[in-house]
């Protein structure tokens, strides 16, 4: 479709690796392209911030959803006037939040989605070190293993199923449907392989 100019304007939400292929190939045709990939998102922390405020919208912007949304806060830029106390109000909120299975209600931060997610993490801690930087609180891998998936459509853990995720996989199983709008393979259900 990228490569079709019956298309005048496309808009992909996906990962930066397709994107940057989506992209150029849009452009060899100067056709128009809006790309809405991954996220680098920054917080940053004045020293007349309200850290009673701040400290929670921190956590809550990096790891809520597992911290894997695009929208998630990789970067926090903190005044040096009180950068000491907000790594220590951060660290001791982070040693609160309560990682495990999703299907436990006293859990908040559940597992990352896929093998690749966890190389990430893996490769940004080695990063981190790298760069002269320091782990002040985690930066392990938990080995446990859950429960794998199901046989729904939707599936939403302690929120409602009405509404749409916004990138997320939409659509039914069984009598109820087939196939998925949105999420990042939906595009598949819209083409047709052939050989030529």
């Amino acid at each position: 479709m990228a490569e079709d100019e019956r298309v005048d304007l496309l808009s992909f939400t996906g990962s930066t690796a397709v994107g940057r292929k989506v992209g150029t190939t849009v452009q060899s045709r100067f056709g128009r392209k809006i790309l809405e990939l991954g996220g680098n998102n920054a917080i940053i922390v004045m020293d007349d911030a309200d850290l009673d405020l701040a400290i929670p919208s921190v956590l809550f912007a990096s790891v809520g959803t597992a911290g894997q949304r695009c929208t998630t806060t990789r970067r926090l830029t903190i005044h040096e006037t009180i950068h000491d106390e907000v790594v220590d109000r951060l660290t001791k909120a982070y040693a609160q939040v309560r990682i495990g299975d999703p299907l436990n209600d006293d859990t908040l931060y559940g597992p990352v989605h896929s093998e690749m997610a966890i190389n990430i993490y893996k490769q940004a801690l080695e990063d981190v070190k790298k760069q002269g930087g320091t782990i002040a609180f985690g930066g392990k891998v938990r080995e446990r293993r859950l429960p794998l998936g199901s046989d729904c459509g939707l599936v939403n853990v302690n929120i409602p199923t009405s509404g749409a995720e916004i990138g997320g996989a939409f659509g039914g199983e069984k009598h109820t449907g087939g196939g998925r709008e949105s999420g990042s393979d939906a595009w598949k259900a819209y083409m047709r392989r052939s050989t030529w």
